[in-house]
């Protein structure tokens, strides 16, 4: 395996796109994004590319920096990466100008306080992760993984973290909301 690859990070604060030998490592992903958890998303013109964007999971819970791909609103850093069949990570053939063209930066926003809104826009996603529930909710990580041993939400494991399935959180974030 490559110790690095050829990678893009967008940068909406500082409004940059550049191109960046990555480590081949999830916790260099961490750090490059500025982030504690991530998800991978990607769009038409990436996927042509063979292409992937690692974003921040909790970007839009918090006050961020934001930019839209493709339709696509993304808060935070962002972090493009070739993909291959096999799901490993590899240089990305996109290029910076094929990438200035696609994104639109938008700005600064701040999060308004309302726990409603802020699941709606996670909800967009068919499973949620724990650490993001906790973040909506303000309950800790470990009363939520409790939750779920006892059964009152169903719950799967997957690389080593608790996923919701959205209904269940929805209904969950009523109960604790009213």
């Amino acid at each position: 395996m490559k110790k690095t690859i050829k990678g893009i990070v967008i940068d909406p604060k500082n409004r940059t796109i550049t191109h960046m030998d990555i480590p081949t490592s999830i916790y260099a992903y961490y750090e490059i994004i500025d982030c504690d958890a991530f998800d991978i998303c990607t769009t038409p013109a990436l996927s042509k590319k063979s292409s992937i964007i690692y974003v921040d999971d909790l970007g839009l819970l918090k006050d961020n920096y934001q930019f839209v791909i493709e339709g696509v609103r993304i808060a935070g850093k962002a972090m493009v990466v070739g993909g291959n069949p096999s799901g490993d990570d590899v240089d990305t053939t996109i290029t910076v100008k094929e990438l200035l063209a696609l994104v639109k930066w938008d700005g600064f926003h701040k999060l308004k306080p309302n726990n409603y809104q802020q699941v709606q826009i996670v909800l967009q996603t068919e499973y949620i992760s724990i650490l993001m529930v906790s973040a909506i909710v303000d309950t800790p990580v470990e009363k939520l993984e409790d939750m779920l041993v006892k059964g009152i939400i169903r719950g799967k494991m997957e690389k080593s973290e608790w996923f919701i399935h959205y209904k269940s959180l929805e209904k969950l974030i009523k109960d604790m909301m009213y």
